[in-house]
């Protein structure tokens, strides 16, 4: 009986380690990245005939370069914080949120029913400022652009909102 018992036992730590090491294996492609855009859903049926061929999808690179993204990211809106229209937008806006595009920085307040200002910094090839420009819009109508020399003056003396209670 207690022979049985340690075979059993046995048995069962062989099979839950080689499971555990199965699912530690199969982990990418059961659980892919949250922040993928549209992640392939497999199976475990997929996954297992994906292992058995060596084939499993490694999302080492696609972290990699999610990572460099998000460094890239934060370094521009670092980068840009200090300049005097990001400071005079925030302190117009205090709802003011910010997004990283590829070829610029987008800096939005307000909302689509009331009014809605952006100010967005373009960049060059090299991740360097070419030119800035400012948009109004009232219940989703724009309504005003202010040129780059023109938009410190602007944040400072006059304000998107007031268009939508005159």
């Amino acid at each position: 009986m207690k022979i049985k018992l340690i075979v059993l036992i046995v048995i069962g730590v062989v099979v839950f380690s080689g499971t555990g090491y199965l699912y530690s294996q199969m982990d990418d492609c059961l659980h892919p990245p949250a922040w993928m855009k549209i992640p392939r859903q497999y199976s475990i049926g997929d996954c297992l005939q994906m292992y058995s061929e060596g084939i499993l999808p490694d999302y080492t690179k696609s972290r990699e370069d999610y990572a460099a993204k998000q460094a890239r990211n934060t370094e521009l809106i670092e980068r840009f914080e200090d300049m005097p229209e990001i400071k005079a937008f925030y302190a117009k806006y205090e709802d003011a949120n910010v997004s990283v595009r590829e070829d610029h920085v987008s800096y939005f307040a307000g909302n689509e029913v009331d009014f809605r200002v952006r100010m967005n910094l373009y960049l060059d090839g090299n991740d360097e400022l070419d030119h800035i420009d400012l948009h109004c819009y009232v219940e989703r109508e724009h309504q005003t652009e202010v040129a780059d020399h023109f938009i410190l003056r602007y944040l400072k003396d006059y304000d998107c909102g007031k268009y939508n209670s005159g």
